[in-house]
């Protein structure tokens, strides 16, 4: 994933693609967190995070907090409708509510001890929804294989109910086997 996210990073700056650049760096992070709290496993018991980790959510935060700004920029210039518009402010803000939510246990502690498993989840479920939508924004709408917005739009379509129905389903699973 770290070759994924230089070579995004090279092409995006080479050929000035703002989108490859933001879901490089957002599918990053998200695995980035995904496979760190396998090593964070007992952060309810009072463990505490590396300052890498704190560096990547404080880094992925100020990132995305400038990619809100630049939608910002692009809605004073263009309108709220403009696709640079959306895409920076609705990334942006996607990019901040995981810094959020990877940074928040390091704050207040988790009660769970499953916290992990579901972070973990849902962190590398969120990097896989980010390749695919950049794999799909990027080769397939290139070559007319599908629509662009569909390209663009599906994973997360997909993706995100999907995930977010196993992660509510896996805790219920989790609480119930608590109780037993």
């Amino acid at each position: 994933m770290t070759l994924v996210f230089i070579t995004g990073i090279m092409l995006a700056s080479a050929s000035f693609n703002r989108f490859l650049f933001l879901i490089a760096f957002l599918s990053y992070y998200s695995v980035f967190s995904g496979v760190r709290i396998l090593q964070l496993k007992q952060l309810h018991k009072g463990q505490q995070p590396r300052w890498y980790d704190w560096a990547a959510g404080i880094i992925n935060g100020i990132a995305n907090l400038s990619f809100v700004g630049l939608g910002l920029y692009y809605w004073s210039l263009y309108g709220v409708l403009h696709e640079g518009t959306m895409l920076s402010i609705g990334f942006g803000l996607g990019g901040l509510a995981l810094s959020y939510v990877n940074l928040k246990p390091f704050i207040k502690k988790p009660v769970a001890a499953y916290h992990w498993y579901l972070s973990h989840m849902g962190n590398m479920m969120g990097g896989y929804i980010a390749v695919l939508t950049a794999f799909l924004s990027t080769t397939a709408s290139r070559y007319g294989w599908m629509d662009p917005l569909l390209s663009f739009t599906l994973p997360s379509l997909f993706g995100v109910p999907l995930l977010i129905y196993w992660q509510i389903a896996t805790e219920k699973k989790m609480i119930r086997s608590r109780h037993r």
